[in-house]
């Protein structure tokens, strides 16, 4: 799935019911200028399903992301070996996840911990490091960002 392609970058949907939605929108803003840091353009962070396009990024815990737990009951996404732990979270590429987005990466934590790990995941692995904001070790600049 393409993250970020020629300017435009996926957007990444929360959901503004879960009870840790104000802890993971802070989270996501920082993740959010992660993906800027590497390749020069912000995604938009969206509460609302329609807001939606062909691909996104779905982020939430367990029991508290009503797409998730959609997506968990209609057997697209396995989260048996997060469930029931505390701190943990799976990284999955979900094709058509609801209808009218065709890709989505889903971070799903097995509570809001768990999520938070995730989203930093994604940012290590892009080439973010912690270091970025404590010693401006700045990361390599991408035009395109894709997972895989």
């Amino acid at each position: 799935m393409i993250l970020v392609n020629q300017g435009e970058a996926a957007k990444i949907y929360l959901d503004p019911k879960a009870k840790e939605y104000d802890g993971l929108r802070r989270v996501a803003g920082s993740f959010a200028e992660d993906i800027n840091l590497v390749t020069g353009a912000t995604p938009e962070i969206i509460t609302r399903i329609e807001q939606l396009s062909s691909t996104a990024v779905i982020a939430g815990a367990i029991g508290g992301n009503d797409l998730i737990d959609t997506m968990i009951a209609a057997g697209k996404l396995d989260v048996s070996s997060i469930r029931y732990k505390r701190e943990c979270y799976i990284i999955r590429l979900v094709e058509q996840p609801v209808d009218g987005v065709d890709q989505a990466l889903i971070i799903a934590g097995s509570d809001k911990r768990g999520t938070i790990y995730g989203m930093y995941n994604i940012s290590e692995m892009i080439g973010v490091s912690p270091w970025v904001y404590f010693a401006d070790v700045l990361p390599e600049k991408k035009p395109l960002l894709e997972t895989s």
